[in-house]
Formats: C-alpha cells, structure tokens, sequence
C-alpha cells in the first residue's frame, strides 16, 4: 500500500477549501476549547453555494465571518501572490477579524506543512507571507484588514479576494473612499464577498441585495433566516 507523504495530502487538500479547514483547521468553542473545525449547516452551505460574487444576509452568531475568513486566508496562504482585503465596520471590530487571521495562521504554521509561508511584514493591519523555493524568496501573499472608516483598503495593486464584513452597518463614506478602490482593483477571477445581518433600507448593502434579487447586478443574492 502506498502511503502519501504530508506535502503529498497537503496538495490535495488545497484542492478543497471546506475539506481543508475541516481536517487542519481548530476553532474555539464558547468554553474557549480547541476543537476541530467541522461546518455547521449554513457554512456548509455558504461553501457548497458560492459563486465568487455574492451577498448574503445571514443571522449573527453562526460562524459565517469564521467561514469566510479561514477560506479565504487558506486560498491566500496556499497561492502564492494572492492578495485579500477584508473591510470591517468599525475599528474595534479590525481588532477581533485580526485575531481570528493569526489564530488560523499560528495554528497552521504549528503543523510544520512542508513549503508553508512565513509571516513576513506583521502589522496592525496587515500580514504578509512569503514563500521559499530551495531557500530563495519567490514571492508574497498578503491580507489587510481595514476598517469602513478609513481611507484605504491596502497598499495591494491587485485585490483578489474582497470581504465586507457587516456591510449593512458602514458609513456612507465607505463606498467612495473604501469600495469602489477596492473593487476597481479586483482581476476577473477575484472573489468578492458582501456579508451582513439586516441594518433597514437606507444603506448600500441593502441596495447591493435588491439588485441581485432583480437580476441586475453581477452578484448572487444568499438569505438565511433566523
């Protein structure tokens, strides 16, 4: 029988985002308990439904943010010149996304995966990753997480993955100064993320999912109710 090295299982699991977080990946319960990350019915289907253009409405408290991280940061960390941006409202909130970065990110570099990035540029705000080929620096990936009030989402020239976490509660600011940069910056193949709990009508969010309701916008309209 032929037994497959770690770098060889490693490689195949980047084939599958969900099979990947679910078999290298921990969380911690509500006991602060690591355990392993195994999908919940809603993360399931967020990963069995995406089309790489989305907005979703979903209930707080499910691990959708959770979800939405680790994938994204597992395609950032397993490709090497990817770039993701991951917009908090509010600076507090950058704070606690961050946390969740370094927690999935120390976790993984703890497993000695053959070829896995080191944690270069470790800011605030922004992570950067490089990767090595026979001990020669080959390139970087990296994730910047900013909050709606800001100015800037990243000194990236290319944005591959765009996450807008609790998009319905941003400052109207945020679309001039954050969004539009962003999403002008974003290469065919990136992925673009909207996701929230509802915050009433008058908001860009809600704007964004009656369009993709009616089928005139490029974005797949996602609901789970409470």
């Amino acid at each position: 029988m032929v037994v497959a090295t770690v770098e060889e299982q490693f490689k195949e699991l980047i084939q599958d985002k969900r099979k990947f977080c679910e078999s290298l990946l921990v969380v911690e319960n509500k006991q602060r308990q690591r355990i392993p990350f195994v999908y919940n019915d809603i993360q399931a289907d967020v990963d069995a439904t995406q089309t790489g253009m989305d907005i979703w409405i979903k209930p707080s408290s499910v691990g959708f943010s959770t979800e939405r991280i680790a994938n994204r940061l597992v395609d950032t960390l397993t490709n090497p010149g990817t770039n993701t941006v991951l917009v908090a409202y509010e600076d507090f909130i950058t704070e606690r996304l961050l946390t969740k970065v370094k927690f999935f990110y120390n976790h993984l570099a703890s497993l000695n995966i053959p070829g896995f990035p080191s944690i270069h540029h470790d800011s605030t705000y922004e992570k950067t990753f490089e990767f090595y080929v026979d001990g020669a620096l080959v390139t970087t990936s990296s994730i910047y997480i900013a909050s709606a009030r800001s100015k800037t989402a990243g000194r990236a020239e290319v944005i591959h993955h765009l996450l807008l976490d609790e998009h319905a509660f941003y400052i109207p600011e945020a679309t001039e100064n954050i969004i539009v940069p962003a999403m002008a910056r974003r290469p065919p193949e990136g992925t673009v993320d909207s996701f929230s709990t509802p915050n009433g009508e008058e908001n860009e969010f809600n704007k964004w999912y009656v369009e993709a309701k009616e089928g005139k916008s490029m974005f797949t309209p996602h609901f789970y109710p409470w």
